[in-house]
C-alpha cells in the first residue's frame, strides 16, 4: 500500500512528461515532434549532475533525526538549485549556437522551445520528495500535488500546443515543472517552519563543499603536466 501511494503519483508524472509528445504529434506533425524532442533532450542534460545528489541523499535523509533531515534537505535542496542553475546557464549559453551546427538547420526550430524549457529544468529536479516520502513517510503527498498539478498541466498544454505549437509545449511543460515544485515547497515550508531562502538560495558557507572537487581537478591538472612534461623529454632524448 505505501508503495502504490507513490507509484500512483509516478504514474501521473511520466504520463505529463511525455503527453505533449502526442499533443505536438497531433497538432504540428512529426517535424513538430523531431525538433520538440530534441529541444527536450537537450534541455534533460541539466539534470545530469543533480540527479545523483538526490539520489545520493535520498537514504541519509530518511534515517535522520527530524532536526537533521531537515537541515540536510533544505541544504541539498540548496546545492541541487544551484548546480541545476549553473548547468542551466550553460546549455543556454552554448548549445542554441551548436544546433544548427551539429543537427543542421532543419532544426533551428529547436532553439527557442530549448530556451522556452530551461527554466523549468531548474526546479525541475527536486530533493524535497526524499523528505516528505523518505522521512515522513508520507508517499500520498508527492502523488496528490503531483495529480493536482496534472489536472491544470493536461488542458494547458493542450491549449498550448494548439495555438502555439512547440513553443506553447515548452511553455507549459516549464509551468508544470515550477508549479510542481513550489507545491512541494509550500508543504515543506508549512511543515517544517523554516524560511523560503534557506532552501532556494545557495549559501557562502555552502560552497566550501565544492572544495574536495576543485582540489582533484588541480591534483588532476598537476599530474597531467608532469606527464606531458615528461613525454617532452623522451621525445627530446629521442631525437638527439
Amino acid at each position: 500500500i505505501f508503495g502504490m501511494k507513490g507509484h500512483i503519483g509516478d504514474i501521473a508524472w511520466s504520463l505529463c512528461s511525455r503527453v505533449d509528445i502526442f499533443f505536438v504529434n497531433a497538432f504540428v506533425g512529426i517535424s513538430g515532434v523531431g525538433c520538440y524532442s530534441l529541444a527536450v533532450s537537450l534541455a534533460e542534460y541539466s539534470w545530469f549532475l543533480s540527479s545523483p545528489l538526490i539520489a545520493s541523499t535520498a537514504p541519509i535523509i530518511s534515517g535522520a533525526t527530524r532536526e537533521n533531515a531537515i537541515a540536510l534537505t533544505a541544504k541539498a535542496s540548496r546545492h541541487v538549485i544551484f548546480i541545476s542553475f549553473a548547468t542551466v546557464l550553460v546549455i543556454l549559453l552554448t548549445v542554441p549556437w551548436l544546433i544548427p551546427v551539429i543537427y543542421g538547420k532543419e532544426y533551428l526550430s529547436s532553439v527557442m522551445p530549448l530556451i522556452l524549457l530551461l527554466p523549468g529544468m531548474v526546479f525541475g529536479r527536486a530533493i524535497l520528495p526524499n523528505y516528505i516520502t523518505g522521512h515522513l513517510g508520507a508517499p500520498h503527498v508527492p502523488t496528490v500535488i503531483t495529480l493536482v498539478n496534472a489536472a491544470i498541466y493536461l488542458p494547458l498544454s493542450f491549449f498550448m500546443i494548439k495555438y502555439y505549437g512547440i513553443n506553447g509545449a515548452a511553455i507549459a511543460s516549464t509551468v508544470f515543472y515550477i508549479l510542481q515544485f513550489f507545491l512541494m515547497l509550500i508543504f515543506f515550508l508549512c511543515h517544517t517552519r523554516i524560511r523560503m531562502f534557506e532552501v532556494l538560495v545557495i549559501r557562502w558557507s555552502d560552497l566550501r563543499d565544492y572544495k574536495p572537487i576543485t582540489a582533484a581537478s588541480d591534483y588532476m591538472i598537476r599530474k597531467y603536466e608532469t606527464a606531458r612534461r615528461m613525454v617532452c623529454r623522451v621525445s627530446a632524448k629521442g631525437n638527439k
